[in-house]
């Protein structure tokens, strides 16, 4: 099973989840899916959020330790998901 914890913004009554990147204010779009192999086992998955602004930074991030698994877009069903946990942002 897949936890994100992110924080959701209220845009306008509105929630939305919002992008993993520090200090960015913006609608995630992007899941990015991702494991240290060196801490975590083979089924163990971890998952950042990004907005299209930071969607390749994050993912290069993650590339370039070699830790990143690969990325889907994010779609109403997820973003309503009973899997994801969040805290108010306002």
């Amino acid at each position: 099973m897949l936890m994100i914890r992110t924080a959701v913004l209220k845009n306008n009554g509105e929630q939305v989840v919002k992008c993993s990147r520090a200090r960015c204010p913006n609608r995630a779009t992007v899941k990015l899916n991702w494991r240290n192999p060196k801490i975590h086992s083979e089924n163990r998955v971890k998952a950042w959020l990004a907005c299209a602004e930071h969607s390749e930074y994050l993912r290069n991030y993650l590339e370039a330790r070699n830790f990143f698994l690969g990325s889907e877009f994010l779609e109403s069903q997820f973003l309503k998901s009973e899997f994801l946990k969040s805290k108010d942002v306002n």
